[in-house]
């Protein structure tokens, strides 16, 4: 069987609560208030049963100053039922509410005529035929017109009819892929505890599930859920819904508040749009009440330079939204309907104006390609991007996402994808900017790894294209740095620095374990890099001191033999008695014996040692 939600919109007293208990025999306003002055102030719920399926009827206050309200029973809406005094006509507040129902991507629809045995047959006629005309440019142009009448019945059964005949159609209307209630009503029921209720988007609901109360993000366990009178176990998308809450205060549902799966993203503080039917144009930098769903909130609105149709939202507080969701913009004083937007980016950050790549990032969401949105992320992002960023800018699921790029993309990581030209290119960059430093300097053994990256690369990217260029052979990571696997500084070598670094391999040899001083000239400082590079140099760490301390390999070979000669094995020395062994100081003796821990020479226990017997490995000869 199916449903739909129908919200009923209109000029304060034409008659819409009326003909709702008419249609429905359920009086919709309930509040003393209500009650009191004839008027409704708060959304209003009833629902009718057909053959073909049942409707659930929202009862929208029509006074000027309940909009807010209006917009709030209209969340979850698919179509609309427009009611008109057939005495009165169209009326401003008729007008604004047709307005908004378009804004919020109601396009279907029914146009009761009230009070329609009150005028004459040519008034009537003249009353049907203006609201002709002037619906022909609304979200209900070409909506059926039922004249009718709540005391005489006139025309009541011609409405249920037409009413019956918005069940036919499957209406299209942008929904998230999770459950999610808008909550326009919370209350206390005796026995029961939390009570929310509100018209069902996106997912469906199920007895017990778990929830998040956004925009605070706490999570919430059902206990029950109602429909139309009935408990049930499950209920789906556009249906009416009371949702009892376990172990929830009614003060922890704040206006505006939405019942979220847990799959749904947070809410936030920035969103991009698209404007769309303005009336009235909002200046940059101007601010707006924004109304979407049961939410409404204070926003400065950020126009995008040489973009007229897209502008970035900055909320006063986090709300939570969602890709596609509707929204009315309205100015504050005086308070009037300036237009609809469409949230494009709920998960925006702050950006410039003038931001080209986020602009063309706008674009391809109003266009609505996965690939082009993908492309359009990750060149904003330094080329990759999160697929479920990209599922939920697009508004499908991540499976269908994979499928729609899995010809022109590359998944770098479990969780980022990147196009494939973008790898490609990623790796041609990398492998210039390295074989252009080999050419500056041919005898640095690599490039720092921090130097090798293109110009806002993402990270991970960086690390997908060096890994595949290691795997096929190309590169090599050599101790913080990267370089050609082809790449050997020790071809580049002149006769003359061939025999400097032979004669500068055994000055440092007979230092000893006097630290090496720094190389005086570049030229020297690049070859000692290079005995660095084969082992031959090794540098050491004193962290108390924060000093490097390089010496050469066989200072700390004969350093280790003297030990090995000076304590048995399996008896512990201290740190003191390893310094008088080797006649050094404290500043020498840490970080050698740190080093000889780390290459298995000696073993610690807390603050003693042991000689392992194990001696340090001599690197290949140099190659001079």
């Amino acid at each position: 069987m199916k449903s739909r939600c129908i919200v009923v919109i209109g000029h304060v007293d034409h008659g819409k609560t009326s003909l709702v208990h008419a249609l429905t025999g359920t009086q919709t306003d309930t509040a003393p208030e209500e009650i009191a002055r004839g008027l409704t102030i708060r959304p209003g719920f009833a629902h009718k049963h057909y053959s073909t399926g049942t409707v659930d009827f929202i009862d929208a206050p029509g006074h000027e100053d309940f909009v807010q309200a209006m917009v709030c029973g209209a969340a979850g809406a698919q179509a609309a039922l427009l009611v008109v005094d057939a005495t009165e006509g169209i009326r401003p507040q008729t007008l604004e509410h047709l307005q908004i129902a378009g804004h919020l991507g109601i396009s279907q629809g029914v146009v009761a005529v009230t009070k329609s045995d009150l005028p004459s047959d040519a008034e009537l006629a003249e009353t049907v035929q203006n609201l002709r005309r002037i619906i022909a440019g609304t979200a209900l142009a070409g909506a059926a017109i039922i004249p009718c009448s709540t005391l005489g019945g006139a025309g009541i059964e011609h409405l249920h009819n037409a009413l019956q005949s918005l069940l036919q159609y499957d209406t299209v209307m942008p929904t998230p892929s999770f459950a999610t209630l808008p909550v326009d009503r919370a209350f206390t029921l005796k026995g029961r505890g939390t009570v929310v209720t509100g018209t069902l988007i996106g997912g469906p609901l199920t007895t017990s599930a778990a929830l998040v109360i956004q925009p605070s993000g706490q999570p919430v366990t059902l206990r029950a859920l109602h429909s139309r009178g009935e408990e049930r176990q499950h209920v789906f998308a556009g249906t009416r819904v009371a949702a009892n809450l376990r172990a929830t205060a009614v003060a922890d549902i704040p206006r505006g508040a939405v019942l979220t799966s847990p799959d749904a993203p947070a809410a936030g503080r920035c969103i991009d749009v698209e404007l769309k039917d303005l009336t009235d144009t909002p200046k940059h930098m101007q601010q707006v009440r924004l109304l979407f769903g049961t939410t409404a909130c204070i926003a400065t609105v950020r126009r995008y330079a040489g973009a007229a149709q897209f502008a970035q939202l900055r909320l006063t507080e986090p709300a939570f939204a969602y890709e596609g969701q509707p929204a009315v913009i309205r100015s504050l004083s005086p308070p009037k309907t300036l237009g609809g937007v469409i949230f494009l980016d709920c998960q925006a950050h702050p950006t410039r104006a003038g931001d080209k790549s986020r602009l063309a990032l706008l674009q391809t969401l109003h266009d609505g390609s996965p690939a082009n949105i993908a492309t359009a992320l990750c060149t904003q992002n330094g080329g990759a991007a999160q697929i479920t960023d990209v599922a939920r800018l697009a508004r499908i699921s991540i499976s269908d996402t994979h499928i729609a790029l899995q010809s022109d993309f590359t998944k770098i990581t479990d969780c980022l994808i990147a196009p494939t030209d973008h790898v490609i290119q990623c790796k041609a960059d990398l492998l210039a900017k390295i074989s252009a430093y080999h050419a500056t300097f041919p005898l640095r053994p690599a490039m720092p790894i921090d130097a090798c990256a293109p110009p806002k690369t993402d990270p991970a990217l960086l690390a997908y294209a060096k890994a595949q260029l290691r795997a096929d052979g190309t590169l090599k990571e050599i101790a913080g740095g990267v370089a050609l696997a082809a790449h050997d500084p020790f071809t580049k070598l002149s006769d003359a620095q061939r025999l400097r670094l032979t004669a500068l391999a055994q000055e440092c040899a007979s230092a000893g374990l006097t630290p090496l001083e720094t190389p005086a000239t570049p030229s020297e400082a690049a070859l000692v890099d290079l005995m660095v590079h084969a082992g031959h140099i090794i540098w050491l760490n004193n962290i108390a001191l924060g000093q490097m301390l390089a010496f050469h390999w066989s200072a700390l070979a004969a350093a280790a033999a003297t030990l090995n000669d000076v304590f048995e094995l399996n008896s512990s020395f201290t740190t003191s008695q390893a310094r008088k062994a080797l006649a050094t100081s404290r500043k020498i003796i840490v970080p050698v014996l740190e080093h000889f821990d780390a290459t298995g020479v000696t073993r610690r226990t807390d603050a003693l040692r042991q000689m392992t017997g194990e001696l340090p490995v001599p690197p290949t000869p140099l190659p001079c």
